[in-house]
């Protein structure tokens, strides 16, 4: 599948699930989501996207208060992919009418009277913010699948008028540009492109490349170590947040010691600064060296700059900003290397290996896999923040969070839920560490969002019945009852030839939720007493061969943390003394199942 024909299968996607299975604002839709970091897709939806009837050739919008810029968005879907066509200058047209609205009251009045009621909130916003700060830019985006020659932007620029403001651009997006923004958007780069001067603090520099065979072709990666103002990295910081560090690997850990350490030196140590601290590395897509030797000027002209260790340091030093100290950096250009997955795994080696002045653990080190990139888009459908960066939840606003109507899941949660169904449920006890010995078991690449969804939704009825009950059986067993209870469930479906993703969605639907909960629910507490019942008989066990062993009573947490025990609870539950409860299980379990078939 070509790069294209993926990205029309995501447009597709979210054409049947919000547009009515209208691509062209589905298209817009996703280029928006890729562009705005971190819009979800209810605030698109809600507060972004016109109504497109009287929408006033206004697509969609976004004012970035921070950024002091206010874009305005226009899209144009071709539906034929082999031959899209070309944008003409009568295209962007539309530039030269919204720049009315916003220039002149009469304009925009006239608009006024016939706008949607969005479109009429969107020019009172847009019109108030121009008028009062001069400071403010405006910025129009055409976006399309079709090609472009190079000249028309220039014209519309002299026909929309736009070239006599200083603070009024036109930016296109065609074919190239969108499927730039698309392999970005896969490997959970978001936001506007970034374009920086970034200054260092004298000529000496030590330059370095190597030559790579990726793909068969032969490919340049270049270095250079420099030592960077810190007020540099605390103004790249202010003008682009978080937009700097989507390819780090952690959101920032807040007043850990190591970050306290970094911002006391930076008060009261700035001439050793450089030598205590590890220093930071940013990647480029593309970086040009530049130096005025008479005015003292040196540094880096760097396309998409990322900031891929070094955050913890950059928002430390946020917090002094009058600082006086110099940091150690390191620039690595990525521009020969092609976008494949060769591309993606040396990125992130190179990533892993610089990040270890706060303790790192296995969990981090796979946070930019692409599998965890597509299951965080996949969730946010749900309703879910998947945090697949630590700290990454609290990095977001409290306006953000109220999108993901189901809260946060954590990737640790997911992981050992997963492991207790590819290996043991012993397993989760191991923690972290999972991810560095059964990373690719837990999540291969090919995961469907349903497998990931179904074991959340199910799990909450197992986490439930436990949390309602002091009893240390309960807690300590509940990944063995949820291994159980997953498979008997995923087993009957397949009996009844049901398909798992439609149950996954029923488990997470509202509606469908309260019809399976009670069934479900009945199914857990039976679990639970086979739990309580095989921990009755492990006991009685080791009584009668206490004195020979001379062993200790075990507790239900040393029962439960060694490999087996589910096996031994499922031989206890076809046993004569859990026939009854069995029967009981199997009763409900019928009725969940019939519950889903008939959805």
């Amino acid at each position: 599948m070509s790069k294209l024909e993926a990205l029309d299968k995501e447009v597709t996607s979210l054409a049947k699930k919000y547009h009515h299975g209208d691509k062209h604002r589905a298209f817009l839709h996703w280029f928006m989501k890729a562009y705005f970091s971190p819009l979800t897709d209810a605030q698109i939806l809600k507060e972004y996207m016109s109504d497109a009837k009287n929408d006033k050739t206004i697509d969609g919008w976004y004012i970035d208060s921070q950024s002091e810029i206010i874009y305005v968005l226009q899209s144009k879907y071709s539906l034929n992919l082999n031959y899209p066509g070309k944008i003409s200058s009568g295209d962007l047209a539309w530039v030269l009418t919204v720049n009315s609205y916003l220039n002149s009251g009469d304009a925009k009045a006239e608009a006024y009277k016939t706008a949607t009621p969005k479109v009429q909130n969107f020019l009172d916003l847009a019109f108030k913010e121009l008028e009062s700060n001069t400071d403010f830019k405006l910025r129009f985006i055409h976006v399309t699948n079709r090609f472009m020659n190079e000249h028309v932007v220039s014209e519309a620029m002299k026909s929309s008028g736009l070239e006599s403001f200083g603070n009024r651009t036109l930016d296109v997006y065609d074919d190239r540009r969108v499927l730039d923004r698309y392999q970005k958007y896969l490997v959970g780069v978001k936001g506007p492109p970034i374009k920086e001067y970034v200054r260092i603090s004298s000529d000496r520099k030590l330059d370095y490349k190597t030559s790579l065979d990726l793909n068969g072709k032969k490919v340049e990666l270049r270095a250079t170590v420099a030592s960077v103002f810190g007020q540099e990295l605390v103004r790249l910081f202010k003008e682009h947040k978080g937009n700097l560090f989507h390819r780090n690997i952690r959101g920032f850990l807040g007043e850990t010691e190591p970050n306290k350490d970094i911002e006391d030196s930076a008060k009261h140590n700035a001439e050793v600064f450089w030598f205590l601290n590890n220093g930071i590395t940013i990647l480029g897509e593309r970086m040009i060296y530049e130096e005025e030797p008479q005015t003292g000027r040196f540094g880096f002209q760097i396309e998409e700059p990322q900031i891929i260790n070094g955050l913890q340091t950059t928002r430390a030093l946020s917090k002094v900003p009058d600082n006086k100290v110099q940091v150690l950096a390191t620039f690595i250009d990525v521009r020969d290397l092609p976008y494949a997955s060769q591309r993606s795994d040396l990125i992130n080696q190179i990533i892993t290996a610089r990040n270890n002045q706060n303790p790192i653990d296995p969990a981090d080190l796979i946070s930019n896999d692409l599998v965890q990139v597509r299951l965080e888009r996949e969730f946010e459908v749900y309703g879910y923040f998947y945090q697949r960066k630590k700290g990454a939840w609290e990095e977001l606003d409290m306006n953000a969070r109220r999108y993901y109507v189901n809260g946060k899941i954590d990737k640790v949660d997911l992981g050992k839920l997963l492991i207790a169904l590819v290996e043991d449920p012993s397993e989760t006890r191991k923690g972290k560490t999972i991810f560095r010995d059964h990373y690719r078991k837990m999540f291969p690449e090919d995961i469907p969002i349903h497998d990931a969804l179904l074991p959340i939704e199910l799990f909450y009825f197992v986490v439930e019945d436990a949390r309602n009950r002091k009893n240390e059986v309960d807690r300590y067993a509940r990944y063995h009852v949820f291994r159980i209870l997953h498979d008997k469930l995923v087993d009957a479906l397949k009996t009844e030839k049901l398909d798992r993703r439609k149950a996954a969605d029923k488990f997470h639907s509202e509606e469908g939720f309260w019809e399976v909960a009670a069934p479900i629910r009945q199914c857990a507490k039976s679990l639970f007493k086979l739990a309580r019942l095989h921990f009755a008989t492990v006991k009685k066990e080791e009584k009668m061969t206490l004195e020979k062993k001379k062993r200790k009573i075990v507790t239900a947490g040393d029962v439960y943390k060694t490999k087996g025990r589910t096996k031994q609870m499922l031989d206890l539950f076809e046993s004569v003394s859990f026939k009854q409860e069995k029967s009981r299980f199997e009763e409900r379990l019928n009725d969940v199942i019939s519950r889903l078939g008939s959805a």
